[in-house]
């Protein structure tokens, strides 16, 4: 708004810090158990969809989807919370050179970052050390104690292999997927 770029159809970021991302989110959810913020409707989740085009299934994709939490509706807008690191929260991340593409299955030990960008998994795999995601449909997609599926692009850094989903605008053949949230239904 301060841009003057928005209209009626306009959606709302909300842009929240560090550690509070995470109560955001808290608040979010309670006040949607209370009524005060809408869940969005199928035909959003399905233009929503459409808009990213994942290389998962619209079943799939709710499934994930749902479970994060960062999305709403307040008095019929559409809105987003979205996750940025406080200042104490950066650091400078080793370079990595890409090497093939590869497919990862690995149990996520750190996600602090899950919803930042590059989203951040760290894992527990003999090789490869940890997932960085371009992607903002796959921000968010697995918790810490999950085993997850990930394709993407290998890279070699100083500090041992990345695999990274979204190397391009809509990253074809690349994706993130929790394997224990979809055996648990």
């Amino acid at each position: 708004m301060l841009l003057g770029l928005h209209g009626p159809t306009s959606d709302i970021y909300f842009v929240v810090y560090g550690p509070w991302w995470w109560k955001a989110r808290e608040v979010i959810a309670r006040a949607k158990t209370q009524g005060e913020i809408g869940h969005l409707d199928e035909a959003t989740w399905r233009n929503i969809y459409s808009k990213r085009r994942p290389e998962i299934g619209f079943e799939e994709f709710m499934l994930h989807e749902k479970r994060k939490g960062n999305r709403g509706m307040i008095d019929g807008t559409y809105f987003d919370l979205l996750f940025t690191r406080d200042w104490s929260q950066i650091r400078a991340e080793a370079k990595g050179r890409p090497i093939k593409k590869g497919t990862v299955s690995a149990r996520v030990v750190e996600a602090d970052f899950a919803f930042d960008s590059p989203a951040i998994y760290r894992l527990d795999h003999p090789e490869v050390r940890e997932i960085f995601c371009y992607s903002h449909t796959y921000a968010g997609q697995a918790l810490p104690g999950e085993m997850v599926e990930a394709k993407g692009v290998l890279e070699e850094t100083g500090e041992g292999l990345r695999l990274v989903v979204g190397t391009t605008r809509e990253a074809r053949g690349e994706w993130i997927r929790s394997l224990t949230l979809l055996e648990s239904e």
